[in-house]
């Protein structure tokens, strides 16, 4: 769903291999500008509920500049705080 800058998903997954496993993933943005957007996903497992945000800033030469708060790869939030630069080239 896409309104005014504004986008939002949800996601539901069932796996069965060995073990049957369950995961919601709600994801929303804000385009502030075509450069500048504010993203957060919140994912429900059975290990946890993570959270985390990303500003991104991007459009210049090839070259992308975030900070993400959390730990977009763990099983529940961690207190973490990470700038990140990608440069095309």
């Amino acid at each position: 769903m896409r309104a005014h800058g504004f986008t939002a998903g949800l996601s539901s997954s069932i796996q069965w291999h060995f073990e049957r496993r369950y995961q919601q993933i709600l994801t929303l943005a804000y385009d502030f500008s075509p450069a500048l957007s504010l993203g957060s996903r919140l994912i429900w497992q059975v290990e946890g509920i993570n959270i985390y945000f990303a500003l991104r800033r991007s459009g210049y030469a090839g070259t992308d500049f975030f900070i993400i708060l959390g730990d977009p790869n763990a099983s529940e939030f961690k207190q973490r705080l990470v700038a990140k630069v990608i440069r095309a080239f």
